[in-house]
């Protein structure tokens, strides 16, 4: 009740109050909405996740604490802009300092068995992982509540795993902080959006998302599981950039050519038809997640397949994006 009431006041606060605190999303090329629209809403998140986790849940105290440092520059980024490199050597900065904290045994492993340039190539591709994660969640952050369903379903999807595969229940109120402060967040954003998520709730999510996947993951198995539980996003931003990079496109400048960007502007699909389609794919893709979970990697492997299989089946060509 108090992550939900959490979540909801600071998106409510956020959308009488935004314009006078300088939080106002203008529309540009990749907007979804025409007029200007308070954002930062989402700062309630990780308000609760911090609280809960520096008073409940100590042992994720470092990790949530490099999210929250990366949440208070995007508050900064929300209201006065930051250029792109400082955003990214930030990102990948606390990347480093998380791989290198929580997963410093498994390095030394690495270095034993393999070598320095293995363990450092190791170190490069999780930084490379959660950077892109963190920014990945951003990009889906541009319509009406599919930003605030994605939280709820991939943190919920965390918690089931941890219930039937984890242990301890740090984790599971982590988890339960995140998934109800952004249902209380949508209540103000879908579905229809009057005050928007932001970078400081987005980032924050997509980065804790990658910490989570970072810390968790034990095997290329686990890896396969965990990433399925934002596997609509991974694909969808993947697939996207290398499209661009097709079509000899700058991947740094702003675009509405995501595949839920087509279904709204190409298609003509209301944003809560999309955010709902998206989420339901992304439900039923973690669930079954799970419970192949117990077999052998290859049937994970085979779902991450199919679910690239479908996607390039829906989507428009390298030269029909708009």
């Amino acid at each position: 009740m108090l992550s939900f009431g959490t979540g909801l006041f600071f998106a409510f606060l956020v959308s009488r109050y935004g314009e006078r605190l300088g939080l106002v999303d203008i529309p540009n090329v990749r907007s979804s909405h025409t007029v200007p629209t308070p954002r930062g809403g989402g700062i309630g998140i990780p308000i609760i996740a911090g609280g809960v986790t520096f008073l409940l849940a100590p042992s994720f105290s470092i990790m949530v604490g490099l999210a929250l440092v990366l949440s208070v520059f995007a508050l900064i980024d929300d209201k006065k802009g930051l250029p792109v490199i400082v955003r990214f050597l930030l990102q990948m900065v606390l990347a480093l300092v998380l791989v290198l904290v929580y997963r410093g045994d498994l390095l030394r492993s690495v270095e034993r068995e393999w070598g320095v340039l293995v363990m450092v190539s190791v170190v490069f591709i999780a930084v490379i992982f959660i950077t892109a994660s963190t920014n990945f969640f951003n990009f889906m952050d541009g319509i009406d509540g599919i930003s605030g369903f994605m939280a709820v379903v991939s943190f919920g999807l965390l918690g089931v795993y941890h219930v039937y595969y984890g242990a301890g229940g740090d984790f599971l109120l982590l988890c339960a902080a995140v998934v109800f402060s952004a249902v209380g967040f949508l209540f103000m954003n879908f579905p229809k959006g009057r005050v928007f998520m932001g970078d400081v709730g987005s980032i924050f999510i997509g980065n804790l998302f990658a910490f989570v996947v970072i810390f968790r993951a034990g095997s290329i198995k686990e890896f396969l599981l965990l990433t399925l539980f934002q596997g609509t996003m991974y694909l969808d931003c993947v697939s996207t950039i290398i499209l661009r990079l097709f079509n000899r496109e700058n991947i740094l400048q702003a675009h509405k050519k995501h595949l839920y960007q087509h279904l709204v502007h190409g298609v003509g699909w209301p944003h809560a038809r999309v955010t709902l389609v998206f989420s339901s794919v992304q439900l039923l893709a973690g669930v079954g997640a799970i419970f192949l979970y117990k077999y052998h990697v290859a049937y994970l492997a085979g779902l991450w397949l199919f679910l690239v299989i479908v996607y390039w089946l829906i989507r428009p060509g390298p030269r029909k994006t708009i």
